[in-house]
C-alpha cells in the first residue's frame, strides 16, 4: 500500500470491520504486508522511501496540538464522505432506475469531471496528490474532489465498477470498492434493526440466510424474490444474487433485548451472543 507496509497492516485490520479490531490478525497481516513489500521491491517498485515528512513531524507541543486538530478535521471529512456515499446511490437510482444506464452515466460524469479538473490526479488511489501535499504544495479542494470522484464512481454501481477495475488490473481500487460496499451493507443492516425496534418494539435475534438454514434452500430464492417483488435483484445459475452486494434472508424477531443482533454476523463482536457459532462469528 503506497510502499508503506506498516500502514498497510493497520489499514487492512481496521477497514475489514470498522470499529472492531481483531488482534489475532496482527501477525498474519504483518507477514503478508512485509512479504508483499519485499516482493514489490524485488520487482523494482517502491525503491525510494514511502513519504518523507521531514521536520514537520518532529515531536513538540505544537505538533501534538496540530495532530489533534488534524484528527478532528479528518473525522469531519469522514462524516462528509459517508454522507456522500449514502446520497450518491439514492440519486442515481431515483434519476436512472436502469443499472446499466447508471453505470454509463457514472462513467460519463467522471470523464467530464476529469476534463474539468484538467488532470487525472483524483482518478486513482491518490499517491501523487499525497506526495505533492507532503512536499509543501497546497491543494485546498483536494479532499472535496476526491470525495466527489469516489461518490460518482461508487454510486453508479459497485458491480460495474469492480468489473472495470478487475479488467484493468487496478486491484487496490477493486479491493477498496469491495470493502466500502461491505461496510455500507453492514451499516444498512444495523439501520434496519433500529427501524424494526422503533416501529415494532422487537429485536432482530438472528439472521437466517438461504443455503445456511435447512429451511431456506438456495433453489427457493428466485421464487421468494418474485413473491416479494424485489425489483432489480435476481439470481444467476449458481443462485448468487445480482447485484453482488445484495442480501436475501429471513429475520427471527424477539422481544428479548439480550438476543439483539447489532448487525450481520461477520461484523459481530459479542462473544456472549446466544446464537454464536464457532467459525462463523468473530
Amino acid at each position: 500500500l503506497f510502499g508503506t507496509p506498516l500502514t498497510a497492516v493497520l489499514f487492512s485490520m481496521e477497514v475489514v470491520s470498522v470499529g472492531v479490531m481483531y488482534y489475532a490478525a496482527l501477525v498474519p497481516c504483518m507477514v503478508s504486508s512485509l512479504t508483499a513489500f519485499q516482493l514489490a521491491q524485488t520487482m523494482g517498485l517502491h525503491q525510494s522511501p514511502g513519504y518523507e515528512v521531514g521536520a514537520a513531524a518532529a515531536l513538540s507541543p505544537g505538533t501534538m496540538a496540530q495532530a489533534a486538530v488534524m484528527g478532528l478535521l479528518c473525522a469531519l471529512v469522514s462524516v462528509l464522505f459517508c454522507l456522500a456515499m449514502h446520497t450518491a446511490p439514492k440519486l442515481y437510482a431515483r434519476v436512472l432506475p436502469n443499472p446499466l444506464l447508471r453505470a454509463a452515466a457514472g462513467g460519463a460524469l467522471v470523464l467530464v469531471l476529469t476534463l474539468l479538473v484538467g488532470n487525472m490526479d483524483f482518478n486513482g488511489a491518490g499517491d501523487g496528490v499525497i506526495r505533492r501535499l507532503l512536499a509543501g504544495e497546497t491543494i485546498p479542494a483536494a479532499f472535496l474532489l476526491k470525495i466527489l470522484f469516489t461518490a460518482l464512481t461508487l454510486g453508479a454501481g459497485v458491480d460495474a465498477l469492480q468489473e472495470e477495475y478487475g479488467r484493468t488490473d487496478r486491484l487496490l481500487e477493486c479491493y477498496m470498492a469491495e470493502v466500502l460496499a461491505d461496510e455500507l451493507m453492514r451499516s444498512a443492516c444495523g439501520r434496519m434493526n433500529e427501524w424494526i425496534w422503533e416501529h415494532a418494539g422487537l429485536r432482530v435475534a438472528r439472521y437466517r440466510f438461504f443455503g445456511e438454514d435447512p429451511a431456506l434452500l438456495p433453489e427457493d430464492m428466485p421464487a421468494e424474490l418474485a413473491r416479494l417483488g424485489a425489483e432489480g435483484i435476481r439470481c444467476n445459475r449458481g443462485f448468487c444474487l445480482i447485484p453482488k452486494k445484495s442480501l436475501a434472508m429471513r429475520l427471527e424477531l424477539s422481544a428479548d433485548p439480550q438476543t439483539a443482533c447489532a448487525s450481520v454476523c461477520s461484523g459481530c463482536s459479542r462473544k456472549d451472543c446466544p446464537n454464536r457459532r464457532e467459525g462463523n462469528f468473530q
